[in-house]
């Protein structure tokens, strides 16, 4: 289990650093960057509480948003 939170800290991390770097910009700007930090937790199996915990409330509202919208919306079918 120390292993298992080690990695959350250290995701933390990454997202905090992300977050600094994009400045007003985040998490627009690093989206590509919190897709793949999600897709590690989801991997190994955190629960959504963790997830949320590690990608901070604005990323994970961000990565949530994404990839629940569709990929193509019919503007005039």
């Amino acid at each position: 289990m120390i292993m298992l939170t080690n990695v959350v800290v250290a995701i933390r991390k990454i997202r905090m650093d992300l977050e600094e770097d994009a400045g007003e910009n985040f998490p627009t700007d690093v989206s590509r960057e919190l897709l793949v930090l999600y897709d590690i937790l989801k991997a190994l199996e955190f629960n959504i509480f963790i997830i949320e915990d590690a990608l901070g409330e604005i990323g994970y509202r961000f990565v949530t948003t994404y990839t629940s919208t569709p990929l193509a919306i019919r503007v005039n079918p």
